[in-house]
């Protein structure tokens, strides 16, 4: 961590990797892109993994190649796309952000300040999630507070590089919910983390996670994931109890949402 010239803290100096993984996004990716570009912290690496789209979404990235990297090819689904991208990222610091999906304008400043003033391995936010026009705020305090067993929303999240050294990439045995399985791996080994008490992103729920054709593959990859847990895992009964209660309530309202 640098020091500035009046001798305070000069967070500017940790590099920050964003990653978008995109295929035929051609709606939605340009508003992704630019509130990326056009963060009030500036010392980004920007890379978009695309899965080799034929609707224009491509035509779009081209216009900002100066300003961001990018590759294009074929992969098997998203958490294949972001581990492509874990690979080249160069930064001290990780951000993910779908392409359906985009920041805040000072979002990556704020958790930046807050991971380092903190001395924090990840920060966590506030989102809005739209789901067909109407938002809802998220607070991520909230969800902390309902316990260990909780994952926070994936937009909101900047973690030090090295968590994915340390937990690995994403299980690729998850089509949909590898990012709840690697976040839930940090929530349980109680890896320190801090609040940023701000809307960090907004987060359209039109993915595969809430798509009506995955409901079946949710289910079961939502039992996997927490099975998984109170097989392996040494927990309190209130965890435990926190774990079974929060996979039933998922599962039901991912079966009755699609009735």
């Amino acid at each position: 961590m640098g020091e500035n010239k009046k001798g305070g803290n000069n967070y500017t100096m940790e590099k920050v990797t964003i990653l978008t993984a995109c295929k035929n996004s051609v709606d939605t990716i340009e508003q992704t892109i630019l509130s990326v570009l056009n963060q009030t912290y500036k010392n980004i690496e920007y890379i978009i993994i695309d899965g080799a789209s034929n609707d224009g979404t491509l035509d779009i990235i081209k216009k900002y190649e100066r300003r961001l990297q990018y590759i294009s090819e074929p992969d098997d689904g998203l958490y294949d796309a972001y581990n492509k991208g874990l690979k080249l990222a160069t930064g001290d610091i990780v951000g993910i952000i779908d392409s359906n999906d985009w920041y805040t304008l000072d979002a990556v400043e704020k958790s930046v300040t807050y991971l380092c003033e903190h001395n924090v391995s990840y920060t966590y936010g506030d989102v809005i999630r739209i789901d067909d026009g109407t938002q809802r705020l998220l607070r991520g305090d909230r969800q902390m507070a309902l316990g260990v067993a909780r994952a926070f929303d994936f937009p909101t999240i900047f973690a030090k590089r090295e968590l994915y050294e340390k937990f690995g990439s994403f299980n690729l045995c998850y089509k949909i919910y590898a990012d709840l399985e690697w976040m839930l791996k940090l929530r349980l080994s109680r890896v320190s983390c801090c609040y940023v008490p701000y809307v960090m992103s907004f987060f359209r729920t039109d993915g595969l996670s809430s798509s009506p054709r995955y409901s079946h593959t949710q289910l079961r990859e939502y039992r996997k994931i927490y099975n998984g847990i109170l097989a392996r895992e040494v927990l309190t009964h209130n965890e435990k109890t926190n774990i079974e209660k929060i996979c039933h309530i998922k599962v039901r309202r991912v079966f009755f949402k699609y009735l």
